[in-house]
């Protein structure tokens, strides 16, 4: 009989490459996910300065208005995200905003 010392090698070898390949790729997946989400909230927080420089009323009602509205726009658009918080002020002649969110990937927590 003979014998097959040689196919054994791929097997090895396999064993070493696919956990790496499919770490690379959960890596990818949840680098893109933190940059999405990184990008909304950016975007976020432009919308909602906008809107609050635009508006006609009083301050208190249009920090009201604007967190609703965060709220709201976090709900439609942001991914795997808990914990927002939200600093909205609004002056005379500025509004601030400032949108903090923490990113919890389910596939990361092992």
């Amino acid at each position: 009989m003979k014998e097959n010392k040689e196919n054994a090698y791929m097997t090895v070898e396999a064993s070493f490459v696919f956990p790496l390949i499919y770490g690379a790729i959960l890596f990818t997946i949840s680098l893109a996910l933190y940059l999405y989400n990184a990008a909304v909230l950016k975007q976020m927080t432009s919308v909602i300065a906008l809107q609050g420089s635009i508006q006609k009323v009083t301050e208190g009602e249009m920090e009201e208005y604007l967190e609703t509205q965060v709220d709201r726009l976090a709900k439609e658009r942001l991914i795997f995200v808990s914990k927002i918080q939200k600093d909205i002020r609004v002056g005379e002649t500025n509004v601030l905003v400032k949108i903090k969110a923490n990113v919890n990937l389910p596939f990361l927590q092992i």
